[in-house]
């Protein structure tokens, strides 16, 4: 029903109303940014947020709508801006994380940047494509686009801004979600990505400032050439190298 009477498949009210419950009373204690899209004309909105001791009232809204999925979740209408996932249009918002530090400090060799990637590892092959269902095949073309584009984005924020120090990179690595439609929040699944991700945090500052992303940019680059590579294996390999040339040194 959903498909043709209501605005998104998925009815995120309840994600609101939890959203809502988790942080009031709480204030925002740092710069905050959340990047939409407005369906309308397709222009990108920034939603900026400074340390606070009240949290905004539409605060809440606007991080959900950035997160909102077309076509999968409802989107929110904000005046005469009909707003939706803002990685839609782009996947990686270093730009904006740049401009807050800059509000801040003059020269950007004082900006230090970290960076956790959400996508998937690797695009898995897919052996039933044909009996895909609209959503379904929505949902991989953004799993591979965000596959290839992720590092790209990194690549080009680098080259844009040299004297920022890009400090730490993580990225998942090992697969994370076993569905096309990465919408699984079930416990057993919320425990994985949260042990997953602890894990990847922790070996990516064992690897020091920049190592990761090294591995990872290696790992993007074999896998394009059809090479089948294990991340999680290449960032083990790494620390054992950077462990012996410490102990050697």
């Amino acid at each position: 029903a959903g498909v043709f009477w209501k605005h998104g498949i998925f009815d995120n009210s309840p994600l609101t109303k939890f959203v809502n419950n988790q942080v009031k009373g709480r204030v925002v204690k740092r710069k905050v940014s959340f990047g939409t899209v407005d369906a309308n004309n397709a222009d990108y909105v920034i939603y900026d947020y400074n340390a606070t001791n009240t949290l905004p009232s539409d605060y809440v809204d606007s991080a959900i709508a950035s997160a909102s999925i077309p076509f999968a979740f409802p989107q929110l209408v904000r005046g005469d801006k009909v707003l939706i996932d803002g990685g839609s249009v782009w996947n990686l918002d270093l730009s904006s994380a740049v401009r807050r530090c800059k509000e801040i400090v003059d020269d950007e060799s004082d900006i230090i940047v970290d960076m956790i990637l959400c996508s998937n590892n690797k695009v898995k092959i897919v052996e039933n494509i044909k009996e895909f269902s609209t959503l379904e095949n929505f949902m991989r073309g953004r799993e591979i686009m965000s596959f290839y584009e992720g590092m790209d984005e990194i690549e080009k924020s680098r080259i844009l801004y040299p004297k920022v120090n890009w400090r730490y990179v993580v990225a998942p690595s090992e697969e994370l979600s076993e569905s096309i439609i990465p919408l699984d929040f079930s416990k057993d699944h919320l425990d994985k990505c949260f042990a997953v991700g602890k894990k990847d945090a922790i070996n990516a500052v064992k690897l020091g400032e920049g190592g990761n992303y090294e591995v990872i940019k290696e790992y993007a680059k074999r896998s394009r050439r059809g090479e089948n590579v294990n991340l999680a294996d290449m960032i083990e390999d790494k620390i054992i190298q950077r462990n012996a040339t410490l102990m050697s040194s």
